[in-house]
């Protein structure tokens, strides 16, 4: 999943996402989050068809 640029919606800031997996208790989990302020800009579980 690439990311295109966006607005953070916590720090207000035009960001390029970076994408983060990490393991949860239901399987893993992908995750956008700003390289400034570290907020998760979007989550799914890894392992679903993209919407």
């Amino acid at each position: 999943m690439q990311a295109k640029e966006t607005k953070c919606p916590w720090c207000d800031e035009v960001i390029q996402p970076k994408e983060v997996t990490t393991e949860g208790k239901h399987g893993k989990i992908q995750e956008l989050r700003c390289p400034k302020c570290d907020g998760i800009i979007k989550a799914r579980l890894k392992d679903l068809p993209p919407i």
